[in-house]
């Protein structure tokens, strides 16, 4: 079952009323358990998302490419479950990593895949 995930409201309103000026970069996120991300959380630079339940969600952030852009992910329980991947515009896999991560995608940042 495919679910996409809602990261806020108020995200939302704001991207439909504020279009992205950068890239618009697509993060996959997946839990081999199914159970979503037991409180595991991704942060791009200050926005932050999680798998809140099931096995498969997405979720797309607005970034400069041209800059370092700092990505965490982690912070819960069951680690081992939890895999992600980050695309960019086109659909290329720029990162990708799972739980616990500390690394930086865009300008001098190489691409951190797994």
């Amino acid at each position: 079952m495919e679910k996409s995930l809602i990261l806020c409201p108020i995200i939302l309103l704001a991207s439909f009323l504020l279009p992205c000026e950068d890239s618009v970069v697509t993060l996959t996120m997946e839990d081999s358990w199914g159970d979503g991300w037991n409180g595991n959380t991704f942060c791009l630079n200050s926005e932050c998302t999680t798998l809140q339940m099931g096995s498969y969600g997405t979720a797309e952030f607005c970034i400069d490419l041209s800059v370092e852009n700092s990505i965490t992910c982690g912070g819960g329980n069951w680690q081992s479950e939890v895999f992600w991947s980050l695309s960019d515009p086109q659909g290329v896999t720029i990162a990708t990593g799972g739980a616990p991560f500390d690394g930086c995608v865009g300008g001098t940042c190489e691409n951190e895949i797994i």
